[in-house]
């Protein structure tokens, strides 16, 4: 492990710095100098940030410092995690700008007269891949109702590609998988959180409303357990076929036999039943907020959350949404209770303190012109009007003052955040993501995904948690300033 007193030592050598010069600048005493350097000590943030501004050294060395600082202060664990989850923060992102939109007018294909052997050993990587873009193909085009299950490694990216790309085209594809995932001993032990990997490897699939996409876990050493055959750990079943694959992936076997293809049905079963869901969908607006139900029945112990626009559901009440909900929704009368229930449970579990809230500059500069909610489509709330918003944005103002909840505006050219979206961490119980599709700048469709996985719980609310003073968000104090700025335009307007 990287240690701050090394690279400190570095530093001051490899630029002749004197200790007593350091000390003098910096206002440290030279003997705590001498123990950060020779003992491990770890200095203060505000002691760290007294040595950064002392030291004369190149903008890379102090880099260097920095990442030295944090893993000798948090450890290489939770350093490596919130890495982690940042990428995967910017992968939604990526997934949501360049992903392909589901076809509503996919044909069937009438299959081609073929004559293949009942078994086949195909080798090496393009052989393999040039195979499997085959079989993917042939059952997304040629089935009435086609179906994929399998067990593959989650760094296969020519697979998922190519899947995401078939199920893309034709949204009745029914995509089946399991995944081993590590507990929470092992990741640290690991140093990385190897289930945020998985999550990253399907989140086109997650991200994807509208199609029929599941995934499983299992905490265990598998496929070696459960397959016939410990040389071909991996495979993919389809309506004709079961293609079993090595280790390494550079050797496939093709089996045609219907006996070999139900034996892995059965196995896959098997597998499934001693699993866990990873993922659970909601497609309708209406039965989201159901979803959400009773939080303070869930085991949460606090609550943290971001996205593209600010949380106002802590400030729902009854005659709020008497006022806002229109008649003559479906279940008009249930939806007020549940989301008064949501606004009450979101209000305690926020006075638990270390309640962390971001949203990007965008979404908040929508609320506050149009009092529209992103992740709230049309026709559902009807839109707040100035002094509503007003009284919003009042009392976002005591809370951020009062950090009885952590609102912070979010540093977009440091992490970038999806549209229309927003996510609600729920420690030691589960995590919301709420996904809207925009089209003509409306909202028009609202999906919500939860995962219980309570690795990826714990580490997005430590991500979230950590970030408050981070370089991802503004400050306390310039988000103060934009809410005020915004309280002043909606009084004056």
């Amino acid at each position: 492990m990287v240690l701050f007193g090394d690279v400190l030592k570095k530093c001051i050598e490899n630029n002749n710095i004197k200790i007593y010069q350091l000390s003098q600048s910096s206002g440290i005493g030279r003997t705590y100098i001498h123990k950060i350097i020779s003992q491990g000590s770890i200095p203060s943030e505000e002691n760290f940030q007294s040595l950064i501004n002392a030291l004369s050294i190149s903008p890379f060395e102090k880099d260097e410092l920095l990442t030295a600082y944090k893993i000798s202060k948090d450890g290489e664990f939770l350093y490596n995690q919130r890495i982690q989850v940042k990428r995967l923060i910017d992968r939604m992102c990526e997934v949501q700008q360049l992903s392909t939109p589901m076809k509503n007018n996919f044909q069937i294909k009438e299959k081609a007269d073929e004559s293949r052997r009942e078994t086949e050993v195909i080798n090496g990587e393009l052989s393999v891949n040039h195979a499997l873009e085959s079989l993917l193909s042939r059952e997304a085009d040629f089935y009435k109702n086609p179906c994929v299950r399998f067990i593959i490694p989650r760094d296969y990216n020519f697979f998922y590609n190519n899947l995401f790309l078939k199920y893309c085209k034709n949204p009745a594809l029914k995509i089946e998988c399991l995944f081993e995932f590590s507990k929470k001993n092992e990741i640290v032990k690991e140093k990385r959180n190897s289930n945020l990997d998985v999550i990253g490897a399907l989140m086109p699939f997650i991200m994807k409303a509208g199609g029929s996409f599941t995934a499983y876990y299992l905490y265990s050493a598998f496929p070696v357990k459960y397959v016939p055959t410990v040389a071909t750990p991996y495979f993919l079943i389809t309506h004709d076929c079961v293609t079993a694959f090595t280790i390494d992936l550079q050797t496939a076997i093709i089996f045609r036999n219907a006996e070999i293809i139900e034996c892995y049905n059965k196995i896959f079963d098997d597998m499934k039943h001693k699993a866990q869901p990873l993922i659970g969908y909601v497609e309708s607006l209406e039965d989201s907020i159901m979803f959400y139900g009773d939080i303070e029945k869930s085991g949460a112990t606090g609550i943290s959350g971001f996205g593209s626009h600010p949380c106002v559901a802590v400030y729902y009440n009854k005659e709020v949404l008497e006022a806002h909900i229109p008649h003559g929704l479906p279940s008009r009368e249930q939806m007020i209770e549940v989301i008064t229930m949501l606004g009450s449970g979101l209000r305690k579990l926020a006075d638990k303190g270390n309640t962390p809230s971001f949203f990007t500059l965008d979404g908040f500069d929508l609320f506050v012109r149009k009092g529209i909610i992103e992740t709230i489509m049309e026709g559902f709330f009807r839109t707040c009007t100035p002094p509503e918003r007003a009284e919003v944005i009042k009392k976002m103002i005591t809370d951020t003052e009062n950090d009885s909840i952590l609102y912070r505006t979010i540093n977009t050219s440091n992490i970038k955040v999806p549209s229309c979206f927003y996510t609600d961490v729920f420690p030691n119980s589960h995590m919301n993501l709420v996904i809207g599709s925009p089209v003509d700048g409306k909202t028009a469709d609202i999906s919500t995904i939860k995962i219980g996985e309570s690795s990826i719980v714990a580490a997005f609310h430590d991500f979230l948690v950590n970030a408050v003073d981070s370089d991802l968000v503004y400050s306390k104090t310039d988000t103060l300033k934009v809410l005020r700025e915004a309280l002043e335009t909606l009084t004056n307007s």
